[in-house]
């Protein structure tokens, strides 16, 4: 099978200079920037088209700013690519150029990989990340680089540790959703992208006021979560627009940019955001100096401040 087949693409991660893609029969397709083996094909030579990644069948991909991540079938979870801060999980800093199995043992069934660090969550709704931790992106209470994933237990009441379901991984922050659908973000707080209110950074996770969160992404400097009503919150940097309202201010709380009913998937970039629309509509807004909101910029510099359709 080849990357032009008629085999459906289900899946989609991009990362700083690469792409990862999942096709509905479980295989894995690569392309893009392959200097540190980020691709996974054993080589170190860069991809213009897809490319197939070894014959392992994968439910769940993440491309970071160098290295990647995905889940098999089995529940079981691989890295490569770069691994100068320990994000690759093996307990080593060595570059792999074909994934690598770790944690042996143990199902996993989400993963996030950011520039500099990995966040998982296995079977059982434990949290697990590793890698660089300059700003506390760990979750660990400490700012120490990990080489091998850590367990994060956060409790709220009681002296049950809280189950996660879903996790996001930015350049400086981490977010993850429990499964009673509460949003923790931790790390650097620089522009109020932990959402607390706060300036200061956070090396443990903290509880985002608010219930019912069903979705967060994070990425540069920013956050966006969808809460199960279909509504749209937005924290953090705005210096292009990207949090989605006016006047374009850094938001240290969340700030609701779509009503009920609107959303139902949401997707930070460095400095623009995008989110479906629950009727299948795909919105963006914030920095489109290079024409990334599909819309074609005259100027030297160009931004759009609030959700605009976009028609294809």
């Amino acid at each position: 099978m080849d990357a032009t087949s008629d085999q459906a693409y289900t899946a989609v991660s991009s990362g700083e200079f690469h792409n990862l893609a999942l096709k509905a029969d479980g295989s894995l397709w690569a392309w893009g920037k392959n200097e540190n083996g980020q691709l996974g094909n054993g080589a170190n030579v860069d991809e213009a088209l897809p490319i197939r990644v070894g014959q392992a069948l994968y439910q769940q991909v993440s491309a970071g700013g160098a290295h990647s991540a995905a889940i098999d079938r089995d529940g079981r979870l691989w890295t490569w690519g770069q691994n100068t801060y320990g994000q690759l999980g093996d307990g080593g800093v060595d570059t792999t150029d074909v994934p690598k199995h770790i944690m042996a043992g143990t199902q996993f069934i989400a993963v996030a990989a950011g520039p500099y660090h990995t966040a998982a969550i296995d079977a059982g709704g434990n949290l697990w990340t590793w890698g660089g931790n300059a700003y506390g992106q760990l979750g660990d209470g400490t700012n120490l680089t990990q080489s091998m994933p850590q367990k994060i237990d956060v409790w709220d009441v009681g002296l049950t540790p809280l189950k996660f379901t879903q996790v996001a991984a930015g350049t400086t922050n981490t977010a993850a959703i429990t499964e009673s659908g509460d949003l923790y973000v931790w790390g650097w707080n620089g522009y109020g992208q932990v959402g607390d209110g706060s300036a200061a950074d956070q090396s443990t996770p903290v509880k985002i006021a608010g219930p019912g969160y069903a979705h967060v992404s994070i990425n540069e400097w920013h956050g966006l979560a969808v809460k199960q009503d279909g509504s749209l919150w937005a924290w953090g940097s705005n210096c292009c627009g990207q949090i989605g309202n006016e006047p374009k201010s850094d938001a240290a709380t969340l700030v609701q940019v779509g009503a009920p009913g609107t959303y139902r998937h949401a997707v930070a970039g460095r400095w623009h955001s995008a989110a479906l629309n629950r009727d299948g509509g795909l919105r963006v807004w914030g920095d489109n100096s290079y024409d990334q909101l599909g819309q074609r910029c005259e100027q030297e510099y160009c931004s759009i401040s609030v959700p605009s359709g976009l028609a294809f």
